[in-house]
């Protein structure tokens, strides 16, 4: 089975809540990796990272419903709003905080959705296998 194929397999049959636990941690994941190359002066790379966690920010932005999440579907709004101008100024200004930032958000929003997860008592999804993570390993829009 080709990783992508995995990846493809994984994403295809989990709850919405394991999805968005997914997309944070994938999320957390590369602002880790984007510090790494930011510190090692790895520009491109960096800029890669930051890039994927946008496209991430973005698709949890555009699933949010302001009618039946009230409140907290425009606090989330706001809050994606916010880390996406975050991670331009770190882009732009090759500066660490605005990432640690974001990452220290991403990081607490994941923890809330684990618990949310754990709470429904849905099924841990298991982790992507270490040789389907490298890079290119994975199609394009990569969790």
């Amino acid at each position: 089975m080709h990783s992508h194929d995995y990846v493809d397999n994984e994403v295809l049959h989990v709850t919405p809540v394991q999805l968005v636990c997914l997309l944070y941690a994938k999320a957390v994941e590369k602002l880790g990796q984007a510090r790494v190359h930011l510190e090692a002066g790895r520009i491109p790379e960096r800029s890669e990272a930051i890039g994927r966690v946008m496209e991430i920010v973005a698709e949890l932005q555009g699933s949010l419903d302001p009618e039946q999440g009230g409140e907290i579907a425009r606090d989330l709004d706001r809050l994606y709003i916010y880390i996406q101008e975050r991670l331009v100024q770190a882009n732009g200004e090759q500066t660490a905080e605005p990432i640690k930032e974001s990452m220290r958000l991403m990081s607490t929003l994941l923890e809330g959705w684990k618990e949310c997860r754990d709470s429904m008592d849905l099924p841990r999804v298991p982790a992507i296998p270490a040789e389907s993570a490298q890079a290119g390993a994975v199609r394009e829009w990569r969790l």
